[in-house]
């Protein structure tokens, strides 16, 4: 337990620094939606159990018509074509910019994922072999 709340401390830490700069991101495009899905291809790594983590960026507007933006550290197992969180960092401003807002440091366990869904484009993106251009992502 006092793993996950280190990644997550971690995460909310180091975050802001990566994103003052906006560089490095590649948007997933994705059709009609009203939020901004990223990816990291630099975060992307590779767990012993061969299962890879990556750090995605969604940039959306709160009920409030209020800019916000949530970072996850999500895991991938490419062969299994499942997903897991392991943690959150949600801020008041886009581009984990702004106060920190809440945090989760809890693995949320795995989960399938869904072909043609958001997590199906982010799967694509972090189990390639090299960094995918956001064009080869279209949907």
């Amino acid at each position: 337990m006092k793993r996950i709340a280190l990644v997550g401390a971690l995460l909310a830490a180091l975050c802001p620094q990566v994103q003052a700069q906006h560089e490095g991101w590649i948007k997933l495009l994705l059709s009609s939606t009203d939020f901004d899905i990223y990816y990291q291809p630099l975060s992307i790594g590779e767990r012993p159990d061969g299962t890879r983590f990556v750090l995605s960026l969604l940039n959306y507007t709160d009920k409030d018509g209020r800019p916000a933006s949530i970072i996850t550290s999500r895991v991938f197992d490419c062969q299994r074509q499942t997903k897991m969180d392991q943690s959150n960092v949600q801020y008041s401003q886009h581009w984990g910019d702004g106060e920190v807002v809440a945090t989760s440091g809890k693995e949320s366990g795995w989960r399938e994922v869904s072909p043609g869904s958001n997590g199906a484009t982010l799967l694509t993106a972090t189990c390639s072999d090299t960094p995918v251009k956001s064009t080869q992502l279209h949907r």
